[in-house]
C-alpha cells in the first residue's frame, strides 16, 4: 500500500496492490545484482491519461540503507555486527503488480485498474486491526548526545560539514501491523506513506512508513529527475512567528545548505550539463496528522534531466542513499555514522516507492518509518508477535548542540509514540 495524505501537492494517490511476484535481494547480493534490476526495467515514457491513477502496474518496493555501501564499497560495513538475523530485512526487495486498486483524495474516486478482480475481507468491518506495543528498551540520550559530539570533533577535524546520527526506539509488539500503520497515518498525515506485509519461512515482515520527505522522482515523459532534501526542524504551529524562527536559525540553513550542495551535486554526476536548477530555497512545510502538534520543516526542489544513455541504475548509482539522512561529503559521512550507531538501520533512511511500467519512479525518503518483525499470528493475516524498531535522527552540524538534537529525535518520534500508544 502507498498513502498519500491530502495536504501535500505532490502526494494525491492512494494505492493498495497485492503482489504476483516477488524479487528479494539478501544481505550477500553484489552492486551488480541491484543495479541488475534497474537496468532490466523500460524507460518508454510517454503520458498517462488525465485524472487517471499514475501508476497501473509495474514494480512497488524498497532498498535499505545498507545498501549504499553496498553500492559505494569505500563505505565499508561494521564489522563486529556479524551476519544478519533470521527475519533481518534483505537489502532490497521488490514486488510485481498487475493492477492496483487507487484512491484519489482530491476528486475521492475509486479506480480499478487493468481489469483484476479484487477480494476484500468479508465483512471488512470484523477486521479490528488491533495490537499492543510493550514499554520501551531503555533509551541512551547520554549515548546519543556523545556520538553527536563525536561526529562535531569529526567537524572540526575537517574530515566532514555534517552527518546525520540516528537511533532506534525498539519496543515488543503484538497484534495487528495495518492497526498501527492506520494509527501511524492518522498521527502523521505523511505525504509518503507505505506499508508492506511479507511472509518468510522463518518471518513475517512489515514496513510501516509515513515518510514526509521525497528521495526522487524521474518522468520517463520529459527525462526530469527531481529530489526534495528536508533539513531544519522546529516545533510550531504554522505562522509568522514560527516561520521567522525557523527560518533565521542559522544551524537549520546549514544543514540545508549543505546537503542541497551535495545533491545538486550527486544528480550532477548522471544529469545533462547545465540542467541542474534549484526551486524553492528554504519553503517551509507543516507535517503533522489530527490532532498532533505540528513539525515544521524546511526543503529545496533540486531538479535536471537524466542524460541520454543514463538509466535508472544509474540515477539510483549516483544518488543513494539520500544526502538528507548521510552527511556531507557523503562517503566519510557514511563511515562516520557506521563506526557511531550501534545497529544497521535496514529500511531505515532507505527508500520506499514505486516504478511503473513506463519506467516513471517515485522514491520517498525512509525517514519516520517502523520496521516490525516477529512470527506471524495464524489468527489474523497480518498479526506479528515480535519486535517494532523506529529509527529517528537529525543533521549535526558545526554549532550543533547535543542536548538540543536528542530533544529534535523525541519531537520526531512523536507520532510514533501516540500511535503506538493508540492500541488499535
Amino acid at each position: 500500500m502507498l498513502w498519500s495524505g491530502e495536504t501535500g501537492p505532490s502526494s494525491r494517490w492512494v494505492y493498495f496492490a497485492s503482489p504476483v511476484r516477488r524479487v528479494t535481494f539478501g544481505a550477500a547480493a553484489s552492486a551488480a545484482e541491484l543495479l541488475h534490476f534497474f537496468n532490466g526495467l523500460p524507460i518508454v515514457g510517454g503520458p498517462h491519461a488525465p485524472h487517471h491513477p499514475p501508476f497501473a502496474s509495474g514494480w512497488m518496493g524498497w532498498i535499505a540503507y545498507e545498501a549504499g555501501a553496498v553500492l559505494e564499497p569505500a563505505v565499508g560495513r561494521a564489522a563486529d555486527r556479524g551476519p544478519p538475523g533470521k527475519g533481518a530485512f534483505p537489502l532490497m526487495e521488490w514486488f510485481r503488480i498487475e493492477g492496483v486498486l487507487a484512491f484519489d483524495t482530491h476528486s475521492r474516486r475509486w479506480w480499478r485498474t487493468n481489469g483484476h478482480a479484487w477480494h476484500l475481507p468479508d465483512p471488512i468491518a470484523d477486521q479490528p486491526f488491533r495490537f499492543t506495543c510493550g514499554p520501551a528498551e531503555p533509551e541512551d540520550d547520554g549515548g546519543y548526545q556523545a556520538a553527536a559530539l563525536r561526529t562535531i570533533d569529526y567537524i572540526r577535524a575537517g574530515d566532514i560539514y555534517q552527518a546525520n546520527i540516528t537511533r532506534q526506539i525498539v519496543r515488543p509488539f503484538s497484534g495487528s501491523g495495518r492497526g498501527l500503520f492506520s494509527a501511524l497515518m492518522r498521527e502523521a498525515a505523511p505525504w509518503f506513506g507505505a506499508y508492506f506485509e511479507t511472509d518468510d519461512p522463518w518471518a513475517r515482515r512489515i514496513i510501516a512508513s509515513a515518510s514526509p520527505e521525497l528521495f526522487l522522482s524521474f518522468d520517463a515523459s520529459t527525462r526530469e529527475v527531481r529530489t526534495r532534501p528536508m533539513k531544519g526542524t522546529w516545533r510550531g504551529t504554522p505562522g509568522p512567528a514560527s516561520e521567522a524562527a525557523l527560518r533565521t536559525s542559522a544551524k537549520d540553513a546549514a544543514e540545508l545548505t549543505m546537503i542541497v550542495d551535495l545533491m545538486r551535486n550527486d544528480l550532477g554526476r548522471v544529469c545533462a550539463p547545465g540542467s541542474i536548477c534549484v526551486a524553492d530555497h528554504r519553503t517551509i512545510e507543516s507535517h503533522a496528522g489530527r490532532g498532533a502538534a505540528p513539525i515544521l520543516q524546511t526543503t529545496t526542489s533540486v531538479r535536471g534531466t537524466l542524460a541520454p544513455g543514463r538509466t535508472l541504475a544509474d540515477l539510483i548509482r549516483a544518488s543513494f542513499p539520500a544526502g538528507s539522512v548521510t552527511g556531507a561529503p557523503k562517503i566519510r559521512a557514511m563511515q562516520i555514522i557506521r563506526e557511531l550507531e550501534t545497529a544497521d538501520r535496514g529500511i531505515y533512511c532507505g527508500a520506499i516507492g514505486s516504478i511503473d511500467d513506463r519506467g516513471t519512479m517515485q522514491l520517498s525518503v525512509a525517514i519516520r518509518t517502523a520496521s516490525i518483525v516477529g512470527a506471524g499470528d495464524e489468527a489474523t493475516t497480518d498479526g506479528v508477535e515480535g519486535t517494532v524498531t523506529f529509527g529517528v535522527g537529525g543533521g549535526i552540524v558545526a554549532d550543533s548542540d547535543p542536548a538540543r538534537e536528542w530533544d529534535e529525535t523525541v519531537l520526531k518520534a512523536s507520532a510514533f509514540r501516540r500511535a503506538a500508544d493508540s492500541r488499535d
